[in-house]
């Protein structure tokens, strides 16, 4: 059997032997109950875990009862991720079955925590699954919200840049359907972010103009603020980044000043990107020790959320920075780090940190500085 730290798994060719003997001694429904009792609890479970990073939710409540601890948002988080195969088959059978609801509750109680699970290799297919679901289901507001974390997946987890645009306009349409203001505005949000990373500023701007408002409008706290983060980083991409400062920390300054009514882990991821983008506009500037410094508290922010996909790109920031300083030692380390994060990482900043450590224990160069930071690891919602 193989082993990863406490869990086993069976041989192939024990699981064929085991499955031969289920179909000759177990009756065929009494084995399709089970397997659907499994797949129930796993799903209800998910839901569960998952609520912990949705805004309105946290821990479960007291009627809930499970042997599996879910006693804080770490401890959720760690289940979603050791049992993501398990669940994710679940919810394949469900899709399978017609169980639409059911997909679509367990997709949406995902929605926040799939920030911190970036690299899993599967949004795209659970956000696409829970879009057809809510087609099927027949609910314009379902759909507008599915669609939307589907463009998101698009967006950053496979960069499909084009393919996000498109499925950010089918969720206008629907939202547009349904008359809901907010879904209408994360739709603009993220044909705003998509338009940025394709390096059309202009449009980037016209739709993040028409998220903020209409995330105004619906007195969505949430968007607002991811909006604002989106203006920001424009200013970054623009070249403006004595303003881009300004403006971050005028948006610090408001997750400040709004204080729980924004969802504790959203405000710390949202602190992190923050902390990310100034870091890169100091960076640019040649202001390096300013750099490190928001980067440090960046990296820190996402280690304390346990975001070690998002550590790895700052860490990879933070070395270029420091580098860029003279303080090959620090920058050794920053790399180091990010390399020992492992599989969960951004395997894009896993390549970037071998290289750096390479060439740091190689012949020394020219004295060239590396490119600084650019702020553009972001992942707002």
């Amino acid at each position: 059997m193989g082993a990863d730290r406490d869990r086993y798994r069976f041989h192939d060719l024990l699981r064929l032997y085991a499955r031969g003997c289920l179909r000759a001694e177990e009756p065929a429904g009494a084995a399709e109950a089970a397997r659907s009792a499994l797949h129930r609890w796993l799903l209800e479970t998910t839901v569960m875990a998952g609520r912990w990073y949705e805004p309105d939710h946290g821990a479960p409540p007291a009627t809930w009862q499970s042997d599996v601890d879910l006693s804080t948002a770490d401890r959720a988080r760690q289940w979603l991720q050791g049992e993501g195969a398990n669940w994710l088959a679940a919810l394949r059978a469900a899709a399978a079955a017609g169980g639409h609801a059911t997909v679509v509750e367990v997709a949406e109680a995902l929605h926040w925590f799939s920030d911190q699970w970036i690299f899993w290799g599967h949004w795209p297919e659970v956000f696409a699954t829970a879009a057809r679901s809510a087609q099927a289901l027949g609910d314009p507001l379902l759909e507008a919200t599915q669609v939307n974390y589907h463009a998101w997946a698009l967006l950053v987890c496979e960069g499909r840049h084009h393919d996000s645009l498109d499925r950010s306009a089918q969720a206008l349409a629907a939202a547009r359907r349904a008359g809901d203001l907010s879904q209408q505005g994360w739709s603009h949000k993220y044909a705003a972010w998509a338009y940025r990373l394709l390096g059309d500023p202009a449009e980037a701007a016209r739709h993040n103009s028409e998220a903020a408002a209409l995330f105004e409008a619906a007195g969505d706290l949430h968007g607002a603020l991811q909006a604002m983060f989106e203006h920001d980083q424009l200013l970054v991409h623009g070249g403006r980044h004595e303003e881009a400062i300004r403006a971050v920390t005028n948006t610090l300054s408001f997750l400040d000043e709004v204080g729980d009514r924004i969802v504790p882990h959203v405000a710390g991821f949202t602190r992190m990107n923050l902390r990310t983008v100034l870091g890169g506009a100091h960076a640019r500037l040649g202001n390096w020790d300013a750099s490190v410094e928001h980067l440090r508290i960046a990296v820190e922010l996402c280690r304390a959320g346990g975001n070690t996909a998002m550590e790895s790109r700052v860490l990879v920031h933070l070395g270029n920075s420091l580098l860029a300083a003279g303080r090959d030692a620090e920058a050794r380390d920053a790399f180091s780090r990010c390399r020992a994060l492992g599989a969960t990482a951004d395997p894009n900043s896993l390549t970037e940190a071998r290289k750096h450590l390479d060439a740091l224990v190689g012949p020394k160069t020219d004295g060239a500085s590396p490119s600084p930071t650019s702020g553009q690891g972001d992942h707002s919602r």
